[in-house]
């Protein structure tokens, strides 16, 4: 019979003497986080389930501005387009203009806080 010495078998990968053990304190830090975070999501989703944004709606017309670029195909299909959206939308009215250099054109409005 040989004698087998304690320091001559390998450890167990997994178990606690092995080198490739992890500390199960940054685990169990981990799951706190997640638990912590989970429950500030459940409270401000109970918070917000009651709550409604409400827009103040004008009295009277809309009227939205739109710069469209003018290609080879033209404005008739964006014309058509905002025709509709009038249609579904009836206090909005949709001024449409177009320019084969409408980038031009809108850069100083831009620059002055006005655009289209």
């Amino acid at each position: 019979m040989t004698d087998k010495n304690e320091d001559s078998d390998p450890v167990p990968t997994g178990s606690p003497e092995s080198p490739e053990a992890t500390p199960a304190a940054p685990v169990e830090k981990t799951g706190a986080v997640v638990r912590a975070a989970a429950a500030g999501i459940a409270l401000l989703a109970g918070a917000a389930a009651g709550c409604r944004i409400e827009r103040a709606r004008p009295k009277g017309e809309i009227t939205l501005e739109v710069a469209i670029f003018e290609g080879g195909y033209g404005l008739d299909w964006h014309r058509a387009m905002a025709r509709e959206y009038e249609k579904v939308n009836p206090t909005i009215r949709v001024h449409l203009w177009g320019d084969p250099r409408v980038d031009e054109k809108i850069k100083p409005r831009i620059l002055r806080r006005n655009p289209p």
